[in-house]
């Protein structure tokens, strides 16, 4: 089997610091190789997000356009900045399943929670979510046929599993290890005082939203029995909670991007109960995420200028 791509290259420069990399602490050049093929597959999600978003927008009584919010999810975001198709095709997936659950097509619904956990293991929440929603409301038969839909997922990981030397987790965890570990971390875009200290305070905001979020998420709670969403939203709540208490996720990248489904979720709950709280959190993580793409957009103003 042969498959015709577009290959382009370019070089990144990385400053390391410390003895430990040797000669490499002054600089070392990297070369990354992006088949156009793969651009191609993280646009087709992010406009099938969009779509999916703005179906859920029309369903809860909105103009259409309100569905080019999903360009605003952070996964959305480092997706089309560093072309990490996963992160965007799960919300996207999040988007659909909002979508045929909330509409009743079952039908299209068994494939998009197939797709959901191979797009990315943390979307098996949606699946169990279903399935558990189904359980609470006695629906047996439903139930045992969309359980099938892990199989994909479950033959993959069984291999991957076979391949590799099992599944990683950041070794720390703890009670508001993130707030610990934020108070600690050094200021970004230290090269302008006033821009580091903004990025740090948005970064203390994201946080907040992030933890907002995940309690929003529980308390979905109450409307567990008439909402298939809600059950969504508690599984992605509670996965959360595991890793903003766990090193190395204090970084707006890191839990603004895991937390993408939680917060489409939430901002459709916001649109369908028209209650501006359960969108707060990710007007709040937003700003921050925008601080990379502003300082991109400054260095080149900056150069343009000379």
């Amino acid at each position: 089997m042969y498959s015709v791509t577009v290959r382009g290259h370019f070089m990144v420069a990385h400053s390391f610091t410390g003895a430990v990399f040797g000669p490499a602490q002054a600089l070392h050049g990297a070369t990354f190789v992006i088949d156009a093929a793969f651009i191609a597959v993280t646009f087709a999600f992010v406009m099938a997000g969009v779509w999916w978003s703005a179906q859920l927008a029309a369903l809860a009584g909105f103009a259409p356009g309100w569905g080019l919010l999903f360009l605003a999810l952070p996964s959305t975001l480092l997706g089309l900045m560093r072309m990490t198709a996963p992160d965007v095709a799960l919300c996207a997936l999040t988007a659909a399943f909002a979508w045929h659950a909330l509409s009743g097509g079952r039908r299209s619904l068994w494939i998009v929670l197939a797709l959901a956990p191979l797009a990315r293991e943390t979307g098996i929440v949606l699946l169990l979510a279903w399935c558990g929603w189904l359980l609470l409301r006695r629906q047996w038969r439903s139930a045992l046929i969309f359980s099938v839909a892990a199989t994909p997922w479950l033959l993959w990981s069984a291999w991957v599993a076979h391949q590799t030397s099992g599944v990683y987790l950041p070794p720390q965890a703890g009670v508001l290890l993130t707030v610990r570990e934020l108070a600690a971390a050094p200021l970004e875009h230290a090269r302008s005082a006033p821009f580091a200290l903004l990025a740090r305070a948005l970064d203390w905001i994201a946080l907040a939203s992030s933890w907002a979020a995940a309690l929003l998420g529980l308390a979905q709670a109450r409307r567990l029995r008439q909402d298939p969403c809600a059950a969504a939203c508690i599984g992605f709540a509670l996965l959360g909670l595991l890793l903003l208490n766990r090193s190395d996720w204090w970084r707006t990248y890191d839990h603004g991007r895991l937390l993408s489904p939680l917060l489409l979720l939430l901002a459709s709950s916001a649109a369908l109960e028209r209650r501006a709280l359960p969108a707060l959190p990710l007007a709040g993580v937003l700003p921050r995420m925008l601080v990379l793409p502003a300082s991109l957009l400054l260095d080149l103003a900056a150069k343009l200028m000379r």
